[in-house]
């Protein structure tokens, strides 16, 4: 199979691969899993609690709403191909969607960008740096080439944990924008020298 087909399919998680995962941020202890069917009324509460800066931030234009049906969409994406995340505290009559991450296979079947949201009374707690591992977690498992991401220049605390796990940083053709990239294979090792021949040596006479 060409491995630049984007139609090629990549390893699904397995059962038990991703399970849910209780994690303690410094605040809350919330349940970090995949996002599914029946997530769409939490996806459109979170959506409506967000700031117009934070509209522009993660759509690049102010998005007035969240309807059922782009709900259903973005809680029902295909995870054997991309990654969607979700992290959920218990509430009374259910689950609060506090952030998401997720990251979206490139045409090429090698690279995919990632993208974050934090619900903004739940920032600094951790949150985006869990999504973080655990995507690229995914992704390495899955034999991917890299994580992308833009990242505008006055998000700084994004830009923060990227540069913490080690992306490369560098300003994007797009201006105000920066471009994180993070090569996921190893590079492969230099290939060794021959061993020079020694010259026999000269007998005295």
């Amino acid at each position: 199979m060409n491995p630049a087909d984007p139609t090629r399919i990549v390893r699904a998680p397995a059962a038990g691969e991703l399970p849910p995962q209780v994690a303690a941020f410094k605040r809350i202890t919330a349940t970090v899993r995949l996002l599914h069917d029946g997530d769409e009324p939490q996806l459109q509460e979170f959506f409506h609690s967000h700031t117009p800066d934070t509209l522009y931030g993660r759509y690049g234009c102010l998005v007035a709403t969240m309807t059922p049906e782009r709900a259903h969409q973005l809680v029902n994406v295909d995870q054997t191909r991309d990654c969607a995340l979700g992290i959920f505290a218990a509430a009374p009559g259910g689950e609060v969607l506090h952030a998401v991450g997720r990251y979206c296979l490139d045409p090429d079947g090698r690279s995919a960008e990632l993208a974050f949201v934090v619900r903004e009374t739940m920032r600094q707690q951790g949150m985006a740096t869990t999504l973080l591992r655990l995507l690229t977690k995914v992704a390495r498992a899955r034999g991917l080439d890299r994580l992308w991401a833009q990242v505008n220049t006055h998000n700084s605390d994004m830009l923060g944990v990227f540069r913490r796990h080690g992306f490369t940083l560098a300003a994007d053709r797009e201006p105000g924008v920066v471009r994180a990239v993070l090569p996921l294979q190893a590079a492969a090792p230099p290939a060794a020298r021959p061993a020079r021949k020694r010259a026999p040596a000269r007998r005295r006479r």
